[in-house]
């Protein structure tokens, strides 16, 4: 676990705006500046989709479809207020066991 938790220490400071997924689309980890815009509300271990509206590509329906836009741009904005809208990409990740978007 050791590792794990020093990965996502430096991604915290190298990509601050990211979120690691497990293989099920749930958020294990959130860097510093994406869980400022949950302002306190609960967002680990909830679904990535259930928390991100994906608005491009709009083929991505569940987790199987979000992996495959791996390494293309990604359009999304969060489902509850403020609306924020973000620019992103996810490659998978054996770190994550699932994926990190950023």
């Amino acid at each position: 676990m050791e590792v794990f938790e020093d990965f996502c220490a430096v991604l915290d400071v190298i990509c601050p705006m990211h979120v690691m997924l497990n293989r099920n689309g749930h958020i294990v980890h959130a860097g510093p500046t994406v869980a400022k815009l949950w302002q306190g509300e609960e967002f680990h271990h909830a679904r990535f989709l259930e928390m991100f509206e994906i608005l491009r590509p709009k083929a991505v329906v569940d987790m199987a479809s979000l992996l495959a836009t791996h390494g293309n741009k990604l359009h999304m904005r969060k489902r509850t207020d403020p609306k924020t809208t973000l620019k992103g990409v996810l490659m998978p990740s054996s770190a994550a066991s699932g994926a990190i978007v950023n």
